[in-house]
């Protein structure tokens, strides 16, 4: 395939180099950010196997077991149909993750587990789907099997899915509670102890 020469803009390189990329791959590859959504959506049309593919990856929660973090996501998912696909993405992981679809993982979520001590740091949902072979805009074509697959995935996957945020620090209070007048001096004691645990926090998370 014969590009002309790249301009100076960026949107210029970038049809450049995925002129280029589907020239020598078959490959069409590209991305829409959701204003709020969790994550970017990446779109890739595989021209040689006529498959259309949309992802997100989202980070997982930062505390709990692995499969508390899968659970995590697939509660979000619970609507979801049975053959999106989820990679579960490991700190320090080489290479592929283990790739499982939901109707799985519903039945057996350990499948997507593959050593529960390794951390879990990130799941890739994708959904796939067969390309159009027609030409133009009208049904059964290539342009309209992309669109289509991009809707259906926003709206059954990437709209359900809310970023992970951890749980507000928790003041815990193990002092017993007052049964008569006499223990209301202690009852005050304890509550000038919260709060001075409160100010200590507040401090601290201030910016200096």
């Amino acid at each position: 395939m014969d590009c002309p020469e790249a301009s100076g803009h960026p949107t210029d390189r970038r049809l450049q180099a995925a002129a280029a990329a589907l020239a020598e791959t078959g490959i069409l590859a590209g991305g829409l950010r959701v204003p709020n959504a969790a994550a970017p959506i990446e779109v890739t049309a595989d021209l040689r196997a006529s498959r259309v593919r949309c992802s997100m990856t989202v980070d997982a929660p930062s505390t709990g077991r692995a499969t508390t973090r899968l659970n995590w996501l697939l509660r979000q998912l619970r609507d979801s149909k049975g053959q999106v696909c989820i990679e579960t993405i490991a700190v320090r992981q080489r290479g592929k993750g283990a790739v499982r679809t939901l109707a799985e993982l519903r039945e057996t979520p350990k499948l997507a587990i593959e050593d529960p001590a390794r951390e879990l740091r990130a799941f890739t949902v994708s959904l796939s789907t067969n390309a159009g072979t027609k030409r133009g805009k009208a049904r059964g074509s290539f342009v309209t099997s992309i669109l289509d697959t991009v809707e259906n995935f926003y709206a059954d996957v990437a709209q359900h899915i809310k970023p992970w945020t951890p749980p507000p620090v928790k003041v815990r209070d193990d002092e017993p509670q007052p049964t008569d007048i006499h223990a209301v001096p202690q009852q005050a004691s304890t509550a000038d102890a919260r709060t001075g645990i409160v100010r200590d926090l507040i401090q601290t998370s201030a910016p200096e």
